[in-house]
């Protein structure tokens, strides 16, 4: 476990570099978003079905095709599930929802955890920032994931967005153009 642990540090601090020095390539290709959203899920179950959460997926069935890093954008969203899960006390609840807008799409990922706190929220997507909440102190993790996500989904045209309340939980939404097939 520890040795995942350091490898995947190791790639988030490389990924920290390479887009502070504007040299992190995309693959960008058209892409049907429920693949990416199946992926993610398929990655992150094993953390969740371990922490006893009841898991809501809301997809829709039509197609929603968009320009991105099949990779770089599973990531991500594993990435808002897995910290759902380890933030979110045994038994509580995760959700993810994808829905069309206008000329976006809409990721939604909400969980009843432990929130954050007010004060915090400005902070959260910065560079190994981590909660003063004792409780978050016992979860590991390098400060880096949330800080990566916003500047892929940056990369990608888009926007990452949070919204939480102390033990009530947390929404993270992501916002990305959709594309033409």
């Amino acid at each position: 476990r520890q040795v995942n642990h350091l490898v995947r540090l190791v790639d988030d601090l490389m990924d920290v570099r390479r887009i502070s020095e504007g040299k992190l390539d995309l693959h960008l290709e058209q892409l049907d978003l429920s693949e990416i959203m199946e992926l993610a899920v398929e990655t992150s179950h094993p953390v969740i079905a371990a922490a006893r959460h009841r898991f809501h997926v809301d997809v829709p069935s039509q197609p929603l095709t968009l320009r991105a890093d099949r990779v770089r954008l599973t990531q991500i969203v594993s990435n808002l599930l897995n910290n759902a899960a380890k933030y979110t006390p045994e038994g509580g609840s995760v959700r993810l929802q994808v829905t069309l807008l206008e000329k976006l799409i809409q990721i939604d990922v909400e969980d009843t955890g432990i929130g954050i706190a007010e004060t915090e929220l400005p902070r959260v997507l910065e560079k190994f920032y981590r909660s003063s909440d004792p409780r978050v102190h016992g979860v590991v993790g390098s400060g880096l994931g949330l800080s990566l996500a916003n500047e892929i989904v940056r990369l990608h045209g888009g926007k990452l967005e949070v919204a939480s309340e102390i033990n009530h939980g947390s929404k993270f939404t992501i916002l990305l153009p959709v594309t033409a097939e």
